[in-house]
């Protein structure tokens, strides 16, 4: 019987051993996946946050843009305001003034 009792609590010792080992390695394994979820939340509020950056700034571009074709309107307009027509008193003929450019926009 000494045989079979002391094969039980070698039996049972490896177990231990074994079981042992498990827990820690679970906790090693649980430690890990906390680690790596507060990571991933963090990056997700980085990607969140970068996403309202990037809308914001595409806010200030479209502005911008509109801003820009406002003023390049405004300086188009004048030009073709300023020079009338002028007629001389000679036989109805127009005057011979050169034609001037047309203002061009400022490249975006």
């Amino acid at each position: 019987m000494s045989m079979t009792k002391s094969l039980f609590v070698s039996v049972l010792l490896a177990s231990l051993a074994v079981a042992g080992c498990d827990k820690a390695e679970l906790e090693a394994t649980k430690q890990q996946l906390q680690t790596v979820s507060v990571e991933r939340d963090n990056l997700k509020a980085q990607l969140d946050a970068s996403k309202q950056q990037i809308a914001a700034l595409a806010l200030q571009v479209n502005n911008l843009q509109a801003k820009l074709a406002a003023a390049a309107a405004a300086l188009a307009a004048p030009d073709k305001a300023d020079k009338p027509d002028k007629k001389s008193g000679a036989g109805g003929k127009t005057g011979s003034a050169k034609p001037s450019e047309p203002a061009k926009a400022p490249a975006p």
